[in-house]
């Protein structure tokens, strides 16, 4: 399950890979000294910033609210019960997840060689 910190933490590991790959330096004239090619290009910037951090927080209350309503309706077994099986398939949807990754990351790498001979014994 995705919670507000691990979204924050791994917002923050991204950027400091960007930062890092792509060699930016931050601005030296600051943020107030930043021009753009048209008038609407700030409203626009701002409406989508408020868009992806009311997206985030949607997520983060769909996805958190079922153990809530559950509780207020069933009883405190059956929330533990619920509980118990969400942690396993997700689990197992996590494990899946991985190993399907790894799996295409093969195929990709085969197919990145240009060996036409090696990829037709493989998936023939």
């Amino acid at each position: 399950m995705v919670t507000p910190l691990k979204t924050l933490m791994g917002f923050s590991v991204h950027l400091n890979v960007q930062l890092k790959f792509y060699n930016l330096p931050l601005p030296r004239e600051g943020i107030n000294n930043i021009k753009f090619e048209n008038d609407e290009t700030i409203p626009t910037l701002i409406h989508n910033t408020i868009g992806g951090i009311s997206n985030k927080l949607g997520v983060i209350f769909v996805n958190s609210s079922d153990n809530i309503m559950l509780a207020n309706f069933e009883t405190l077994r059956i929330v533990g019960m619920y509980s118990n099986y969400l942690m396993i398939t997700n689990g197992v949807s996590s494990l899946l997840s991985k190993m399907i990754a790894s799996v295409t990351a093969i195929v990709g790498n085969l197919g990145s060689e240009g060996n036409e001979g090696k990829n037709l014994t493989t998936f023939v």
